[in-house]
């Protein structure tokens, strides 16, 4: 048996049934020598895998594999959820609809869906970008507790990516009031050189942004004059999406609907006026 066996064969061992193992007990199940279980228990501790009890001295499972099994959930429940309000946003807007999560210090780019039109903007899924990124980006940090923020500045994590793109803090702490107040960013070239967008935080269950959603274009081709519909579209998307994670912000079904009804005359209202 490998280290990757004995690794699992140990948390195996852990169960509703039998949640506390000391190390001679966990040792005799499994067929391992005292010494190497209490190995991989100290190592495991050390991830926040497994906790040692303080009362009983035995060990069990850590918050880090529930932490590890949140990341799993969330990303493939924002997809499926996601996908088709991105395909309504870009139908309509002609823009690329983008969502991307919070991963430690960066975005990560989990859901895409790309315009039609010949001259687009281009995003590969899976792939992360500094925190700071775009409309995404600003719209993210605007949300971020103040202590958080300066411990992204203390460690360099807000990165100077083009001629434009704003990394002065009293600067970014003002712009931070106004997305919060209306409820959304645009940031034009400020992650990629000629690209415009707009963007709306995502929140979970207990209210935490940790995402969020935007349409982006490039700059010769942003509907200018039809920002504020644009915005509200982005908003509504990210709100719908939100709601069906369990936000509070949409307490009711019927709350739920009639955002939803609201998203969908945002959606008729940009494509008539894009139309006409």
């Amino acid at each position: 048996m490998n280290s990757i066996d004995k690794l699992f064969t140990i948390l195996d061992q852990f169960s509703l049934e039998t949640p506390q193992w000391g190390v001679r007990s966990l040792a005799k199940t499994t067929g391992m020598k005292a010494s190497l279980v209490h190995w991989y228990l100290r190592n495991l501790e050390r991830k926040r895998l497994v906790r040692k009890d303080p009362e009983t001295q035995k060990y069990e499972l850590g918050m880090g594999l529930f932490e590890l099994s949140g990341r799993l959930h969330k990303p493939i429940a924002l997809v499926r959820i996601a996908n088709p309000i991105l395909y309504r946003l870009t139908e309509m807007t002609k823009g690329t609809s983008v969502l991307r999560i919070v991963d430690g210090y960066e975005l990560l780019h989990i859901a895409s869906v790309e315009s039609r039109v010949f001259l687009r903007v281009h995003y590969r899924v899976g792939t992360r970008v500094p925190i700071n990124f775009g409309s995404v980006g600003k719209v993210i940090m605007a949300h971020l507790a103040e202590e958080r923020f300066a411990d992204l500045i203390a460690r360099g994590h807000i990165k100077k990516l083009t001629g434009k793109t704003v990394v002065d803090p009293a600067v970014l702490r003002k712009q931070f009031v106004r997305i919060r107040l209306r409820g959304w960013a645009c940031t034009s070239g400020e992650g990629i050189e000629g690209a415009k967008g707009v963007a709306a935080p995502i929140y979970d269950s207990t209210g935490e942004v940790f995402g969020g959603v935007g349409i982006t274009f490039p700059a010769v081709a942003f509907p200018n004059s039809n920002l504020k519909k644009l915005a509200r579209m982005v908003v509504g998307a990210a709100r719908e999406i939100s709601g069906q994670l369990g936000w509070r912000g949409a307490k009711s079904s019927s709350k739920r609907k009639k955002m939803e009804r609201g998203f969908q005359a945002e959606l008729s209202a940009f494509k008539n006026d894009s139309e006409s």
